[in-house]
């Protein structure tokens, strides 16, 4: 059988055993190509039947595979059949010997959408991490951006630069949700030694992910863990406790006897030896916790900096909010602080073993990492090429060049 390209096909459901399986065919011939192998139980051959038309029939011979066929365009038909994988490697290979070539399914799509906006969400959907990730998705899959820019561009053939410019920075406004669909915001709570940010994780989190101990200094690697906060997804880094320069290497004095002499007993020097060992040992894993803490800090989206609000305010805790000016700053283990504290400025207070002030935490971290969320059907563009592309189209509006802007959303909307 020959045509004027391939026909693809591919398996569009996951691989393994399920109770359906979904396969998709496109191609010059496609529709021939199915008539020799897929028997209608109506009779009616599949030429005839109208888009969106879903019939019911057998693959084979008479006593072959039940399958529902799907006529989903020209030449472009879905299979439903059963999901074990001997039935879909079976319709497969009778295809493939049939000249159809079977490819992965993200192929298939690459090469069947003509559309870069609509298939680039196709292609990120199956990794969406939330339900409200994928409901964004799905509106650029029902093609939101698409039909943004070509509204943009009837704006700027109107000569209507002011709402261009407003509607394109709009888009832009959404750039980081949508680079973030598919992976999660990154969220690093920082702060002093046992200032509580292990339980504070483990309370977001519902479970005990950090391990909490009351001596300073217990977390020294970095802990992650997932979650979603108001239907966002978040990963949440335990770190390290960050000390003030001057007090992350103590000097650490020999023993010495009420008179002063320095106590010399065999014993004692490999008492002395194996302190300074474990001592050197110790201090080596608290400086690499706290480096890889200032590199977590630098690559976040969020820092949640946490204080102790059991004591008074201190001159490291100012240090620390000058050196970490653009954060979010709390005072836990509310739950113990004195009675009349006046020092602590203010700020947002939680507990971890309460619960207190945990619901307004999360939704804070939400607000800023998602100041303006996207409306349902609005446009966000979801790869750095897009956002890119818009970017250049209202630096030439920026710059007066209307006609340039003209043949760029031209080239970018295809």
């Amino acid at each position: 059988m020959s045509g004027a390209g391939p026909v693809l096909a591919a398996r569009l459901t996951p691989a393994g055993r399920g109770a359906v399986a979904t396969i998709a065919v496109k191609g010059p011939y496609a529709t021939r190509l199915l008539a020799t192998q897929f028997r209608p139980v109506a009779g009616s051959p599949l030429a005839t039947l109208p888009s969106g038309r879903i019939v019911f029939g057998h693959w084979g011979s008479s006593s072959g595979e039940e399958v529902v066929a799907c006529a989903c365009g020209p030449d472009h038909w879905e299979l439903h059949c059963h999901g074990g994988p001997v039935v879909v490697e079976m319709i497969l290979d009778t295809l493939a010997r049939h000249g159809c070539r079977v490819v992965e399914w993200v192929e298939f799509l690459r090469s069947s959408m003509p559309n870069s906006f609509r298939r680039e969400a196709l292609l990120a959907l199956p990794g969406a991490l939330t339900g409200r990730t994928a409901a964004v998705l799905l509106d650029q899959c029902e093609g939101a951006l698409q039909d943004a820019l070509t509204n943009v561009l009837a704006l700027v053939r109107a000569a209507d630069l002011v709402a261009v410019s407003e509607q394109l920075r709009g888009i832009l406004a959404h750039a980081a949700v949508g680079r973030h669909l598919t992976r999660p915001w990154r969220v690093v709570l920082a702060g002093q030694p046992n200032v509580g940010k292990s339980s504070l994780i483990n309370a977001l989190l519902g479970y005990r992910r950090s391990i909490v101990f009351d001596a300073p200094g217990t977390t020294r690697d970095i802990v992650r863990t997932a979650t979603a906060l108001d239907g966002w997804p978040v990963e949440l880094t335990d770190t390290a406790g960050l000390r003030d320069t001057a007090a992350e290497f103590e000097v650490r004095q020999p023993h010495t006897d009420h008179s002063g002499a320095l106590l010399v007993t065999e014993e004692k020097r490999r008492q002395d030896a194996q302190e300074t060992r474990q001592s050197g040992l110790d201090d080596e894993l608290e400086t690499a916790g706290i480096r890889l803490t200032r590199n977590k800090l630098a690559a976040a989206d969020l820092v949640v900096l946490v204080f102790d609000a059991s004591g008074p305010w201190t001159h490291e805790n100012t240090r620390l909010m000058e050196t970490y000016p653009a954060t979010l700053p709390l005072l836990n283990k509310c739950d113990l602080c004195p009675a009349g504290e006046t020092s602590q400025p203010a700020m947002l207070r939680t507990s971890a073993v309460t619960g207190s002030g945990l619901a307004r935490l999360a939704d804070e971290i939400a607000a800023r990492l998602v100041p303006r969320p996207p409306r349902s059907g609005a446009a966000v563009p979801l790869t750095q090429s897009q956002i890119n592309a818009v970017g250049q189209v209202l630096e030439s509006i920026t710059h007066a060049k209307p006609r340039q802007a003209i043949k760029q959303l031209g080239e970018l909307i295809g």
